[in-house]
């Protein structure tokens, strides 16, 4: 697969040529040390952490072409794929904005909307979107689709079906996930209270028993230590964001004001927003921050392990070390003038049945 050398280049902050070469190495099997210690002529000098970030960026390009290679395979073996659809999907440059192009095609679990097309309602749901003629008087238009003359009881039925229809139908319009997401992350906070009435836990978690952050400020050590709450059943938590305004927002895009059923449109819309866009842009930004934090957080421990590592030795002493624990015991090593090991032994320091020094 091709490579845009200068949109890598310019995410780096190096020269196209020194992507190419090392691009070149990498594919031909040589590793980074390999390449940072023998080939620096070759790169322009990188070192070892400019030459993993060229590794990682160009990764990330290349799964996004295969996937966007595979939706347009799948969407192609449906029938469906147009021109103007091919453009789109050629254009998109993130995961996110190729699935939500993708979502209206992809394979789908028995839902409300297709037990509603089973049921012969989508036809329905077509001509109310269209505002066709034929549904001028709603009630006995749908009334046609029900009874004996259709798979539904009554006419509330067919025109609840329908609206699963177009609820469905809206979640899977990419501008309608493209604009939600945007306010939702804007104006997203996010919000941890006490689960579980258990004292040592509400201790352990005391400073999220009563939380709200709006997402952007939510550093990652916070992010991280609400999941291990969420995890010990300590904590409740969930996004709140401007769901009256993205409701607003959404019905704009979708619902135009001289619709005759535009109340009709609104209800589906709040339906979609409700019951499958915001559960899944919730889904969605806690994986996201999730990701974030624990590479940030690797990145730290990596940071703090390297600062350990480069201590300068310590001469014309003999050390002592000691790795605490409670119920395995402290664990000692001690190390002479030289880093010869001396001893290695265990001492428990707490416990009823074993030895206390």
């Amino acid at each position: 697969m091709s490579v845009d050398f200068d949109r890598v280049a310019k995410t780096i902050d190096l020269s196209p040529q020194q992507v190419r070469q090392t691009i070149d190495l990498l594919d031909g099997g040589n590793t980074v040390p390999f390449i940072t210690r023998y080939r620096r002529d070759q790169t322009g000098g990188l070192d070892e952490e400019q030459i993993r970030k060229v590794e990682a960026t160009v990764g990330k390009l290349r799964q996004l072409d295969e996937r966007r290679q595979t939706i347009l395979r799948m969407i192609e073996g449906q029938g469906k794929l147009t021109e103007a659809l091919a453009r789109q999907i050629a254009r998109a440059d993130n995961v996110k904005h190729l699935e939500d192009l993708y979502l209206p095609y992809k394979p789908k679990k028995q839902t409300l909307a297709t037990a509603a097309r089973d049921a012969g309602l989508e036809p329905l749901a077509d001509e109310i979107l269209a505002a066709a003629p034929t549904c001028t008087k709603l009630d006995e238009r749908a009334a046609e689709f029900a009874g004996e003359a259709g798979k539904v009881a009554t006419a509330a039925d067919a025109l609840l079906g329908a609206g699963h229809i177009l609820a469905e139908r809206f979640s899977e319009s990419a501008e309608v996930r493209r604009k939600a997401r945007k306010t939702y992350r804007n104006t997203g906070r996010l919000v941890s209270i006490k689960a579980e009435p258990n004292e040592q836990q509400a201790k352990q978690f005391r400073d999220y028993l009563d939380f709200r952050e709006p997402l952007g400020r939510v550093p990652p050590h916070r992010v991280l230590a609400i999941n291990r709450g969420e995890r010990a059943k300590a904590l409740r938590v969930k996004i709140e964001a401007a769901e009256e305004r993205i409701e607003k927002e959404v019905a704009e895009l979708l619902v135009p004001a001289d619709h005759p059923q535009a109340e009709f449109l609104r209800g589906c819309v709040r339906d979609s927003l409700t019951r499958l866009i915001l559960p899944s842009l919730e889904r969605e930004a806690r994986r996201e921050m999730t990701e974030k934090s624990e590479s940030h957080a690797v990145e730290v421990f990596a940071r703090n392990l390297g600062k350990l590592l480069l201590q300068p030795p310590v001469r014309g002493h003999r050390v002592l070390a000691v790795d605490p624990g409670f119920k395995g015991g402290c664990k000692l090593a001690a190390l002479d003038e030289f880093g010869g090991v001396l001893a290695i032994e265990t001492v428990y320091l707490v416990g009823s049945d074993q030895r206390k020094y």
